[in-house]
């Protein structure tokens, strides 16, 4: 399996020695996600470097380009695939995986197939993954970022999207806005745009619409998380 690293810097007070070991046993287990493959730590610049390898694959764009439309089942397969990682991989503040899909989801596949979809690296962290986001945002290209990431990131204050609840809030959007491009082959729309199209909506079963609707609020208080999103009867419905 072909594999490609990014190199993420934290602060110092972020990332000890003992994290480090912790995170890298943790994701040694995650071994279709992503693995710590290196930590320097650099006391006199007040950083800590860290190095992930993970599975190389199409992103999110590429697989839309190739692929186009998938069903509503397919998108369903994709949705509890995209969901379920979020909920595996939400580690605790400072650190954590956040999945900045058009920047750096992996979709990995069989035979041409699409097998299953990881929301990989991205530690939402202070240094390193910022510049990508931020290119992201100013190019208009974050149409699959929750709107308080993308808020975040132009204030360069991501305190708040860092915090466990808020941050369960912005996976569900960017898991739901990715599972709506890929049922309508509009990753460069914004998620309101594309639910504002009747002919769109209507082509959706009621439950795909309700589930899309309620994960997709402009407000994250109003938001499900992963574990509510799952327990919607879309996707406790027969596959």
């Amino acid at each position: 399996v072909k594999t490609r690293r990014i190199l993420v810097a934290l602060p110092g007070w972020a990332v000890d020695k003992a994290s480090a070991r912790w995170l890298s046993r943790t994701t040694m287990e995650m071994r279709n996600v992503c693995k710590l493959t290196r930590y320097v730590p650099e006391p006199e610049q007040e950083f800590a470097f860290l190095e992930f390898e993970y599975p190389a694959g199409e992103t999110l764009e590429t697989l839309l380009e190739s692929k186009g439309r998938l069903s509503e089942s397919g998108a369903k397969s994709v949705c509890r695939d995209l969901l379920s990682c979020a909920v595996v991989n939400c580690i605790s503040t400072p650190l954590r995986f956040r999945g900045l899909l058009d920047a750096s989801s992996v979709f990995t596949t069989t035979a041409g197939t699409l097998s299953s979809i990881v929301p990989l690296v991205g530690l939402l962290s202070y240094k390193g993954i910022k510049a990508c986001v931020t290119r992201l945002v100013e190019s208009g290209a974050d149409a699959l970022l929750p709107p308080e990431l993308a808020r975040a990131i132009q204030r360069g204050n991501r305190m708040g999207v860092l915090h466990p609840g808020n941050a369960s809030a912005s996976d569900t959007y960017s898991v739901m806005a990715t599972v709506l491009a890929s049922m309508t082959n509009t990753a460069k729309q914004r998620p309101a745009a594309v639910l504002s199209n009747e002919a769109t909506t209507k082509a959706m079963s009621q439950f795909a619409n309700d589930l899309l609707r309620k994960a997709l609020y402009k407000d994250p208080g109003f938001r499900l998380n992963c574990n509510e999103a799952l327990s919607h009867p879309w996707l406790q419905a027969e596959r």
